[in-house]
């Protein structure tokens, strides 16, 4: 069986950062809606009776900074590839 060749790593590589923003999207959008929920819902830790919705979008904006690094990786792959 032969070894793949650098085009094909290559193809294999976008394919997969591709699925990766669309995983990170998805994640970082559903975070936000339920930043809101909780948000609405005025839920609160136990103890310190701090509110959860800054967590959660917290970890939605970060989902939607990843998404975007690999976006900048995968117009760069293709920067290189002209070159």
């Amino acid at each position: 069986m032969p070894l793949p060749t650098f085009e094909m790593k290559n193809i294999g590589e976008q394919i997969h950062r591709v699925m990766g923003v669309v995983l990170f999207l998805i994640m970082g959008y559903s975070l936000i809606m339920m930043g809101t929920h909780i948000r609405a819902s005025g839920e609160v830790t136990t103890v310190l009776l701090l509110p959860f919705y800054p967590v959660t979008y917290a970890m939605g904006g970060t989902f939607f900074v990843e998404a975007l690094i690999l976006v900048v990786d995968i117009l760069k792959a293709r920067e290189v590839k002209n070159e």
